[in-house]
């Protein structure tokens, strides 16, 4: 099986993923791939101001089971996907983090919300908003304006009915009202980037406390 990896540096740790211990329904899952291909390579690249770790982080997906996760794919849209998937492939390497306060009800609340919106499409145009807000310019002035023009730019271009992965990701937990406003959910979910949720202890349980 797939091993997991669960640290956010680069001296992390390496054990095998084990329901209901090192993952659970209502965790966030954020991949990385060794060998990215050109999709992968662009979201790292635009992402690059965000990154406070050397990990790479380029997806990020809703646990819903011990063997399943809805995420949002650039090639289905929303959909429901096996773990196995990433814990079998030799070149991803999966990390999971737990929301804070997270108990049954929370969990249930975040499994519920990822599944009302299987079956939209990707949201190619606000993937292109965080593309811009990637670059010299677009991060220039999101410094200068205090992330208005981020805000302004994903709400011209976001589609109610389509999703980027780490949208929906945060979408789902800001539904639960202890994590709602929080940390870097406190910014619109179409602006935030799966580096920024990977990063927040926040909205995280922090990595030391498992």
């Amino acid at each position: 099986m797939k091993i997991l990896q669960l640290n956010p540096n680069t001296d992390y740790t390496i054990i095998n993923p084990v329901y209901g211990e090192t993952y659970a329904a209502g965790f966030t899952g954020f991949t990385c791939s060794v060998k990215p291909d050109a999709f992968q390579k662009g979201i790292a690249w635009f992402t690059r101001f965000d990154r406070l770790s050397d990990i790479e982080i380029t997806h990020a997906l809703t646990v819903t089971g011990p063997n399943t996760c809805v995420e949002a794919l650039y090639s289905t849209g929303v959909t429901e996907s096996p773990l196995s998937k990433y814990f079998d492939a030799d070149d991803v390497l999966i990390f999971f983090r737990k929301p804070r306060n997270l108990d049954e009800i929370a969990a249930r609340i975040i499994v519920n919300a990822v599944y009302e919106h299987v079956g939209d499409k990707y949201d190619t145009s606000l993937l292109a908003a965080q593309l811009y807000s990637g670059t010299f310019f677009g991060h220039l002035a999101s410094l200068i304006s205090s992330g208005k023009t981020d805000a302004f730019v994903a709400w011209l271009l976001d589609h109610p009915e389509a999703w980027i992965c780490s949208e929906y990701v945060a979408w789902a937990l800001n539904k639960v009202p202890k994590l709602s406003g929080h940390g870097v959910l406190r910014y619109p979910a179409a602006t935030i980037n799966p580096k920024e949720l990977f990063q927040c202890d926040i909205t995280y349980t922090p990595w030391n406390q498992g």
